[in-house]
C-alpha cells in the first residue's frame, strides 16, 4: 500500500466544473456536492494544536467515523453512511526520517471490508498532521433509475488528514480530529465526507512487535496524473456514427471545467475530481497508463425512432509525450454505445484546453 500523499493546498481547494450536457460527457444529474476541501463549520475543530512529539501517537485507539456530507447533502436516515462506525486500532509510530520522518501504522483489532477500516493503514506525519491517500475498495454500482448493477472500470480514492487536539500532550497523543474524503467515479459518482475522531483507550498490547525501521518515502512532486488541473474548456465533436443518422443526436458541445487531482504518494494512480461552477462534485476521471479515462452507464439517449434508450459512454484523453505540466491540451477518442432500446454507436473526440488556474 503506498504511503499517504499530501493533500494539495491550492488547486484542490474549492475547484469547480461546468456541467456538460447529459449523454455526451455524462456529468449531469450527479447531485449538488460541495467541493471537498471547502471550509465546513460542522467539521472544524477549534481545539487543534501541534504536539512537538509525533512519536507519542502510539497505543490502542478507538475511532469514531461520522459521515455528514454525501454529494453536498446530509445523509438521510436509513442510508448506510448515516450510521456512525466505531473501530479499535493498534497504533505505532516511528520517526526514522528524512524530513519530518514519522510514519504511523494502524492495525485493526477487528478488520472489516469498508473503505476506512482496512486491516492495516499507513499514515505520514508532515506539517503537524497525518495524511493518507489510498485507492478505495470496489463498490457495487447501480445507476440511478435502474435496478441492475453494472460492471465498469473502478474509479475510487480516499483521502484522510487529521491532527492531534489540545487534549494531547507533547509526550502522549490522546485525541485527534480530522476529515476523510471518499471519492467514487463512474455511474455512481459520489463524494462522501466524514469526520474522524480518535481517542486513546490503552497502551500497546503485551507482546506487540515493534515497527521495523520505516523511513518516509519522499512524495513524488512531478506526477503526470496531477498535470490535469485547473480551469479547462471541454469540447466534444462527433467523428462518426453507425447508423449515420445518429450523428444528429450528438451535436458539438463545449463548456468550461475545473479539475482537481488526488494522487497516491508514488504517483502511480490518480483520480481527477470534476466540479460544477458552484463547487459541486460531479464525477471523476481515472489516471492509468499515461491516460485519463471515464466510463458511465445509463446515459439516456434517443433512438432514431424516437424511443429512449440506455447507453454506455467512455472517454480516454492522453497528453502529448513529454508535455509540460499542467497540461495545456489533452485529447482523445470517446464512444457512446446503445445497450438497450436500439442498436448503434457514436464515436466522438474530446479535447480539453487549459484556460488557467
Amino acid at each position: 500500500m503506498p504511503i499517504a500523499a499530501r493533500r494539495p493546498r491550492t488547486a484542490a481547494r474549492a475547484l469547480t466544473l461546468l456541467v456538460i450536457s447529459a449523454g455526451v460527457i455524462g456529468l449531469a444529474g450527479c447531485g449538488d456536492a460541495a467541493a471537498p476541501s471547502a471550509p465546513d463549520a460542522d467539521a472544524a475543530s477549534s481545539s487543534s494544536t501541534a504536539p512537538s512529539n509525533p512519536a507519542g501517537f502510539s497505543g490502542v485507539y478507538e475511532t469514531l467515523l461520522t459521515t455528514y456530507r454525501i454529494n453536498g447533502r446530509r445523509p438521510a436516515a436509513g442510508e448506510p453512511e448515516a450510521q456512525p462506525t466505531t473501530r479499535r486500532w493498534i497504533v505505532q509510530t516511528r520517526c526514522d526520517g528524512p524530513g519530518d520522518g514519522c510514519v504511523t501504522v494502524a492495525a485493526a483489532t477487528a478488520p472489516s471490508a469498508s473503505n476506512l477500516n482496512r486491516r492495516r493503514m499507513v499514515f505520514v506525519h508532515e506539517g503537524d498532521e497525518w495524511t493518507r491517500v489510498t485507492e478505495t475498495v470496489t463498490r457495487t454500482c447501480t445507476p440511478a433509475g435502474t435496478s441492475a448493477a453494472v460492471t465498469e472500470p473502478w474509479v475510487g480514492m480516499q483521502q484522510s488528514e487529521f491532527r492531534a487536539t489540545a487534549s494531547s500532550s507533547a509526550q502522549q497523543i490522546t485525541d485527534l480530529d480530522g476529515i476523510v474524503d471518499t471519492y467514487q467515479g463512474g455511474s455512481c459518482a459520489q463524494l462522501v465526507r466524514s469526520r474522524i475522531r480518535l481517542h486513546r483507550v490503552g497502551d500497546l498490547p503485551a507482546g506487540t512487535a515493534p515497527l521495523p525501521r520505516t523511513p518516509v518515502v519522499a512524495a513524488r512532486t512531478d506526477i503526470p496524473g496531477a498535470g490535469l488541473r485547473g480551469r479547462y474548456e471541454v469540447a466534444q465533436t462527433t467523428v462518426s456514427a453507425r447508423p449515420a443518422s445518429l450523428a444528429r443526436r450528438f451535436p458539438p458541445t463545449s463548456g468550461e471545467a475545473r479539475l482537481a487531482p488526488v494522487c497516491l504518494r508514488d504517483g502511480s494512480r490518480c483520480i481527477i475530481a470534476l466540479y460544477s461552477t458552484g463547487g459541486q462534485y460531479l464525477s471523476a476521471l481515472s489516471y492509468r497508463s499515461r491516460g485519463f479515462e471515464r466510463t458511465t452507464t445509463g446515459v439516456p439517449v434517443t433512438c432514431t425512432n424516437g424511443a429512449t434508450a440506455v447507453a454506455r459512454a467512455s472517454e480516454r484523453v492522453v497528453p502529448p509525450a513529454n508535455a509540460p505540466r499542467p497540461f495545456t491540451s489533452v485529447s482523445g477518442p470517446g464512444t457512446t454505445t446503445y445497450l438497450t432500446g436500439c442498436t448503434g454507436s457514436v464515436s466522438r473526440r474530446t479535447t480539453l484546453t487549459r484556460l488557467g488556474d
